[in-house]
C-alpha cells in the first residue's frame, strides 16, 4: 500500500470501528480507491468503481463513522477534479447522500459504472439515494457546463427536479449551441416504451447534429407533447406544434 495521511486526526470508540467516531482536519491525503477498499471494507459498495480511482488526493475535513460521515474539501482524482461538501450514508446497498458537488471534467460514467456517461464538469446540489437509474431516487438542483452522454457533448445545461424510478420530473433547460429549449414536466423510462409529458419552447433545435437530417436543417417552435413511444412507428399519443419555424440552407419556412 502506498496511502499516506496529514493532518490532525481525533478517534473515539475503538476497538468497534463501525461505532468509531473520526474528526479529522487533512492538510493531504494520499490513497487509491483499492487501498480505502482494503483499509476501511464498509466502503465497498457494488455502485462504486473505486478500483478506477488509481490516485486521490484529499484536502479537507472529515468528521463521522467510516460508513456514515461528512467531508468537505478538494479532490484530485486520476478520474477528474471535485469539490464536495456531502453527507454520505453507505450502510444500505443504495448510498444516501445530501450535498453540495463541484466537478471539472469528472470521469463520473467510468467510476459509477455507467457506460453512456463521460466526463462531466458541473455546479449543483444533490438529495437522495442509489447511483444507477433502477435505484436512483434524487432531487438535484445543478447547472452543468458539459456532459458526454453516448459520446455526445453537450453544454451550458440547468437542472432542477426529481430523478426517482426511472423518472424525471421537473424543469431542464438547455442552452447547448446545437439544442437549445426549456422543458418542464415528466420523462418516464420505466416501462417498455418511454412516455413523455411536458411543455417545452425549442429555441434552436439542430436536426442535423443529431443525425436526424443530412443537410442542416434547424428547427424552433412551442411544443405540448403527452406520448409513448420511441419510433415514429410506436408513437401513441398527442403533440401540438405551434409557431415552427424551419431553417434549411437555402431558406426558411
Amino acid at each position: 500500500r502506498s496511502s499516506s495521511l496529514a493532518g490532525h486526526v481525533s478517534i473515539k470508540g475503538l476497538p468497534d470501528i463501525n461505532e468509531t467516531i473520526f474528526n479529522a482536519d487533512i492538510t493531504q491525503l494520499v490513497t487509491s480507491g483499492s487501498d480505502l477498499n482494503a483499509l476501511i471494507p464498509q466502503t465497498k459498495v457494488e455502485a462504486v468503481a473505486w478500483g478506477e480511482l488509481k490516485s486521490i488526493r484529499f484536502k479537507g475535513q472529515y468528521s463521522g463513522r467510516v460508513n456514515d460521515f461528512h467531508t468537505k474539501g478538494d479532490l484530485l482524482t486520476s478520474l477528474g477534479n471535485a469539490y464536495v461538501d456531502l453527507d454520505l450514508n453507505l450502510n444500505s446497498k443504495s448510498p444516501v447522500y445530501a450535498g453540495e458537488i463541484r466537478t471539472e471534467n469528472f470521469f463520473l460514467g467510468k467510476l459509477i459504472r455507467q457506460s453512456t456517461i463521460g466526463h462531466v464538469s458541473m455546479n449543483g446540489k444533490i438529495n437522495g439515494s442509489g447511483f444507477d437509474l433502477n435505484s436512483l431516487n434524487t432531487k438535484v438542483n445543478a447547472t452543468v457546463s458539459k456532459i458526454e452522454i453516448d459520446q455526445i457533448i453537450y453544454r451550458n445545461l440547468t437542472i432542477n427536479g426529481l430523478v426517482s424510478n426511472r423518472k424525471f420530473d421537473g424543469i431542464f433547460v438547455s442552452l447547448d449551441s446545437n439544442m437549445a429549449f426549456n422543458f418542464n414536466g415528466v420523462l418516464d423510462i420505466s416501462g417498455k416504451m418511454p412516455s413523455l409529458h411536458f411543455n417545452s419552447r425549442i429555441l434552436r433545435f439542430d436536426l442535423q447534429k443529431f443525425g436526424l437530417t443530412k443537410e442542416s436543417t434547424v428547427i424552433s417552435c412551442l411544443a405540448s407533447l403527452n406520448f409513448r413511444g420511441n419510433t415514429i412507428d410506436n408513437f401513441l399519443g398527442e403533440a401540438a406544434l405551434r409557431n415552427i419555424v424551419l431553417h434549411t440552407k437555402d431558406k426558411t419556412l
